[in-house]
């Protein structure tokens, strides 16, 4: 009940934020629908129709397989259904069509919800699986220059713990560098005892028994 609760405040929140006009502003050759690809869906989802929702999604899904408004959809039915490989699955069509620059700006506020899904699901799917291997392989191949900077942080999140899944080093390394992360954390020491109003004090030098190396991108985001 409350998954069912949730689904329908996320299907209000994107119909009442326009995404349905911003990230399909128009059909795709061959449609036939009436409003934007999968606006009828995400409708039925608003009105508690999971059933219906899930058909017209699949309909809408085969005739535009590449319009983000659907993959969306789809991906939600899976979640609804325990089916996280094609949720996960659902979600990296998204963001592939997003990182094209596609949605203007609700596009970069649907990005971020779809990579902070993407890594929900990543944590309920034990390693190994080959669909989801499949699906990380994607996700870390993701061009970043497009997308909002919530997405890229989200993204970069995803990254950090794909590698610490899969227990590789180099790639935990290579993604932090990429990201732009922190390399380091050096901590100075306290100007006076109330430093909030103590700003004109001068601060010592770098305590070099407090420094330390990160590999990960956890620290870039303190």
């Amino acid at each position: 009940m409350k998954a069912a609760r949730s689904v329908r405040w996320i299907a209000a929140w994107l119909l009442a934020t326009g995404c349905a006009g911003s990230l399909a502003q128009r059909s795709p050759a061959g449609w036939s629908g009436t409003g934007a690809p999968g606006e009828a869906g995400w409708r039925a989802l608003v009105d508690g129709h999971l059933a219906e929702a899930e058909r017209l999604f699949a309909a809408e899904r085969a005739r535009a397989p590449g319009e983000v408004w659907v993959a969306l959809g789809a991906a939600t039915i899976a979640v609804e259904r325990g089916q996280d490989a094609p949720a996960l699955a659902a979600y990296v069509d998204a963001l592939e069509v997003l990182a094209t620059g596609q949605g203007g700006a609700s596009g970069a506020l649907v990005a971020a919800l779809a990579a902070a899904r993407a890594a929900d699901l990543l944590d309920e799917i034990p390693p190994g699986d080959a669909a989801v291997g499949r699906a990380e392989q994607r996700l870390l191949a993701l061009p970043r220059e497009r997308l909002g900077w919530e997405a890229r942080v989200e993204l970069a999140r995803l990254g950090d713990r794909i590698a610490r899944r899969r227990g590789d080093s180099a790639l935990l390394e290579r993604l932090a560098r990429e990201a732009g992360c922190a390399r380091g954390v050096v901590q100075l020491g306290v100007a006076g005892r109330l430093p909030h109003l103590d700003l004109e004090a001068v601060f010592p030098g770098p305590a070099t028994t407090g420094t330390t190396s990160t590999s990960s991108s956890t620290a870039g985001f303190i």
